[in-house]
């Protein structure tokens, strides 16, 4: 087995589909993917789509998710996927998507996704960032 890091699959879905796999809810490799594309510990993946550890834990020997955190992971690998077309790719996106953004008063993108409110924040600003208008 290589060491390279594996690019999650994305996929573009519209809205309906997306709609009806979040409501069937999504297959638990998505918080694999998560966590890889993102590089992040257990600790900071539970934070990023908001269920504990312990919950992770338990949700690893399942084969969906409930529809509430399959929304989280699909709105978190939404933003991966844009950032990732916007900046040029996955490593950039990963480390944009951690760093703190003083467009963001200070917060990173990550943490300001943990809502729908905020992860429109970032796409907003992901879409500015694409057409060259400062933030």
């Amino acid at each position: 087995m290589n060491n390279e890091k594996r690019t999650p699959v994305i996929y573009r879905w519209n809205e309906w589909e997306a709609s009806e796999r979040i409501s069937e809810g999504l297959a638990v490799h998505w918080l694999t993917d998560v966590q890889d594309s993102l590089d992040l510990s257990a600790p900071e993946l539970g934070r990023a789509v908001q269920i504990s550890t312990r919950t992770l834990a338990r949700r690893r020997n399942q084969k969906l998710l409930p529809p509430d955190e399959s929304e989280r992971v699909y709105r978190i690998l939404r933003l991966v996927n844009l950032a990732s077309e916007v900046l040029g790719s996955e490593d950039d996106a990963r480390d944009w998507m951690k760093e703190p953004n003083t467009s963001l008063a200070g917060k990173t993108p990550l943490d300001v996704a943990r809502t729908e409110p905020g992860a429109a924040i970032v796409t907003r600003l992901l879409e500015q960032i694409r057409h060259g208008i400062a933030a």
